[in-house]
């Protein structure tokens, strides 16, 4: 299971989690859910390998590995499945419904704070833009003393 997402429980809240959840395997190839599905589960990636892509172009999102939630926002919002989750690898998910999450969330509070953790962190690492590396440093032959540099 997540450890993220149920950080904070207890062994009895954990198993009554264990209990509600759905085990998923996926072939290579497989979609998990397409961008536009009716959203009523979140799903944890227990192990293997998702790629998030786009629902209008199919660009590259990102990738979700094991230990990762995918499906949350559109869990909380109602809202259909905003990108396309297709297996890269042979994958297992384990698939937590609408309801019986909210029935957990009600009694384990703490759910909803780790949930929020992970989507800020998301948020976060989707639109902080990285550092910019040097790739190449140019010079005249004559070496650094006097020389103009570019940088590309």
């Amino acid at each position: 299971m997540s450890q993220g997402l149920f950080h904070g429980l207890d062994g009895v809240a954990r198993e009554t989690l264990r209990k509600q959840l759905r085990p998923r395997v996926l072939a290579v190839g497989a979609v998990l859910c397409r961008a536009g599905d009716r959203s009523d589960s979140l799903y944890l990636i227990e192990r293997g390998l998702l790629h998030v892509l786009d629902g209008s172009t199919g660009a590259l999102l990102g990738r979700q590995r094991a230990g990762d939630v995918v499906g949350e926002v559109a869990l909380l919002t109602g809202e259909p499945r905003s990108a396309t989750l297709l297996a890269r690898v042979p994958s297992t998910v384990s698939e937590l419904p609408r309801e019986a999450f909210l029935t957990l969330a009600a009694r384990y509070p703490v759910l909803l704070i780790n949930l929020a953790t992970i989507l800020s962190r998301r948020l976060v690492e989707r639109t902080t833009t990285a550092p910019a590396r040097i790739t190449a440093l140019l010079t005249e032959p004559a070496g650094w003393a006097g020389a103009e540099t570019a940088v590309a």
